[in-house]
Order: C-alpha cells, then sequence, then structure tokens
C-alpha cells in the first residue's frame, strides 16, 4: 500500500483483516457482488449504521479486486478535519497519490477502483468530490467505479445529523447486505 499522504489516511491491511487467518470470513460473494456492481453501475453506496462491517468489508473488497489486476484506491474521511475539506478533495487526493483524481475518469487500460470509506464525512464541504461523481455517473468511457462505505446519521460539524447525500446514488446497498452473507 501507498504511504499515507499529510491529509488522508490509507488503510493499512497489516493489522486489520487479515487474509491468511482461518477465522477470517473472506465473503466471496458478497466482494464479487459489489464489484460487479460497481462495474455495472460505475458508482454504489453501502450505507449502514457504525460496527455493521463496512471497513471490513472494505478491505476484503480492496484484496479481491488487487487480486484481480485491479488498480485500487483506497482512503478514508476519518481523519480529514474540516478546514481541510474547504480546499478539495481533488487536491487531497493528489497529496495522498500523487495525481488528479478526476484523471481516473479517462479511459484506462485496467479496471480501477476508489474504494472511500466514512464517505458521510464528505457529504459537506467537498462539492468538487460530488459533482466529479455526477459527471462519472452520466459517462459510460470510463473505466473507473466509485464504491462509497459511509455511516448514516453521522454527526456533522454543526452537531445535526447527515442523513442523506448530496447525490441521488441508485445502486445503494445497506446492512441488510452486510449481515449474514459470504
Amino acid at each position: 500500500d501507498t504511504t499515507p499522504g499529510p491529509t488522508m489516511t490509507m488503510i493499512n491491511v497489516g493489522s486489520d483483516v487479515r487474509l491468511d487467518k482461518t477465522e477470517t470470513v473472506q465473503r466471496p460473494r458478497l466482494v464479487e457482488h459489489l464489484a460487479r456492481a460497481a462495474m455495472e453501475s460505475r458508482v454504489v453506496l453501502v450505507r449502514a449504521s457504525r460496527a455493521t462491517g463496512k471497513t471490513s468489508t472494505l478491505q476484503l473488497l480492496r484484496d479481491h479486486l488487487k487480486q484481480q489486476q485491479a488498480l485500487v484506491y483506497t482512503l478514508t474521511m476519518l481523519d480529514v478535519e474540516h478546514e481541510e475539506k474547504q480546499s478539495s478533495f481533488n487536491s487531497l487526493f493528489e497529496t495522498a497519490y500523487g495525481v488528479r483524481w478526476r484523471t481516473l475518469f479517462g479511459e484506462q487500460q485496467q479496471p480501477s477502483f476508489l474504494l472511500l470509506d466514512e464517505g458521510q464525512m464528505s457529504y459537506e464541504g467537498m462539492p468538487d468530490f460530488w459533482n466529479a461523481l455526477k459527471s462519472r455517473m452520466q459517462t459510460e468511457r470510463a473505466s473507473t467505479s466509485v464504491i462509497i462505505f459511509a455511516a448514516y446519521g453521522d454527526r456533522g460539524t454543526e452537531g445535526l445529523a447527515q442523513l442523506a447525500t448530496p447525490l441521488n446514488i441508485p445502486c445503494s446497498f445497506g446492512a441488510d447486505t452486510l449481515f449474514f452473507s459470504r
């Protein structure tokens, strides 16, 4: 994995879900289902309450996609401060990965994925992310799929619950998808 940039945290699998442990349930049907949905719909939202397995599922999905030779960008919004959101998602992504995130929407040789954890933290103050996502949903050419893992009912900067995404994402999954599936 890539070394974290100063403003975004990369998820490190080293201390997270370990696929080499026999007790780790790898959930191949779930991760294949999410990967297929992302490739077909281009943008997918996985939304459930806290502690339902979203981050663990993201990690399993990331590893599955890498095994399939896909290019995977994994970011979490958890540590992004309010002031940093006021810059732009593009500059935060560029700091973390050395490329502008909108360039991922051009045609690429291999499938690529942006897996965004704690996506509810981007609902306010990141219009460039949501505008680019809207554009992404309307084009057939791009090979990058975006999967957003978000909690609902999260407390925003004003203490108000952030219940809705800034954009309607037709391909959405809830806690029922995460629970009791392999």
